[in-house]
């Protein structure tokens, strides 16, 4: 007999492929504030972020800004309601963005403008995505209650 354990979890549930996405997303994040974190920068990101170096913004603050929005990411997976999750995940692509733009605009990067692309493709993707609505949802809207 299996009884009541069977709808009991362990774990929360993954809000459908938004929450998929959310998580994937926010362990994107927690690698690249890694990246700024364990090992020294390159020469060439010291150059192409040298103007947040003039505002005294260490790189360890940046690894963990990247850090911190991917933990959002990866907690939204678990919510139904997780639009703050996307927002803070677009939010933190779309300001990378600007700031590889600001750089080359600047001179601090020649090659800013395209170093800029990834990160406008993942504020794009984010934006997207969070406009979709999860297959539960459809399926509890729809009068025959799916099926």
């Amino acid at each position: 007999m299996r009884g009541d354990h069977t709808n009991r979890r362990l774990w929360p549930r993954i809000n459908g492929r938004r929450g998929t996405y959310l998580l994937f997303k926010g362990l994107l994040f927690i690698f690249i504030g890694l990246a700024y974190l364990v090992p020294t920068p390159s020469p060439g990101t010291e150059r192409s972020l040298s103007f947040l170096l003039e505002f005294r913004i260490p790189f360890w603050a940046i690894g963990v800004g990247w850090f911190l929005a991917g933990l959002v990411g990866i907690v939204g997976a678990f919510f139904r309601k997780d639009g703050w999750a996307f927002g803070m995940l677009a939010a933190v692509a779309s300001g990378w963005t600007l700031i590889y733009l600001i750089s080359w605009a600047t001179g601090g990067s020649p090659r800013g403008y395209f170093l800029a692309l990834p990160f406008a493709a993942i504020a794009g993707a984010t934006i997207i995505v969070s406009g979709m609505v999860s297959a539960g949802e459809v399926l509890r809207q729809r009068p025959d209650g799916g099926g």
